[in-house]
C-alpha cells in the first residue's frame, strides 16, 4: 500500500512538472544547447559539401580517363619502337 501510494505521488509530481512551463523552458535550452554542441563537433571534422564532392569525383574520373589513354599511347610507342629495334638487329640479307 505504502509503495503505491508513492508511486501515485511520484507519478502525479512528474505530471505537473511535465507540464509546467519550467519544463518546457528546460527543455528547449537543452535542445538547443545539445545542437550547438553537435554543430561544434561537427564542425572540427574536415569535411566537404556534396557539391564538392561530386565536382571532385567528376575531376577524378576525368584523369583516370586521360591516365588510361596515356597508358595506351605508351604502350603503341612501346612496341612501335620495340618492332622497330628488332628490325634494325635483324641480318640483312646480301644480294
Amino acid at each position: 500500500m505504502l509503495k503505491s501510494k508513492l508511486f501515485e505521488s511520484v507519478s502525479q509530481k512528474m505530471m505537473e512538472l511535465s507540464s509546467s512551463e519550467e519544463v518546457k523552458n528546460m527543455r528547449n535550452d537543452w535542445q538547443k544547447n545539445a545542437k550547438a554542441l553537435f554543430d561544434s563537433t561537427l564542425a572540427k571534422f574536415d569535411l566537404v559539401s556534396r557539391d564538392e564532392y561530386e565536382s571532385q569525383t567528376e575531376i577524378l574520373r576525368n584523369s583516370r580517363q586521360k591516365l588510361d589513354e596515356l597508358e595506351q599511347v605508351i604502350d603503341r610507342l612501346s612496341a612501335y619502337i620495340e618492332k622497330r629495334e628488332t628490325e634494325t638487329k635483324k641480318p640483312q640479307g646480301n644480294s
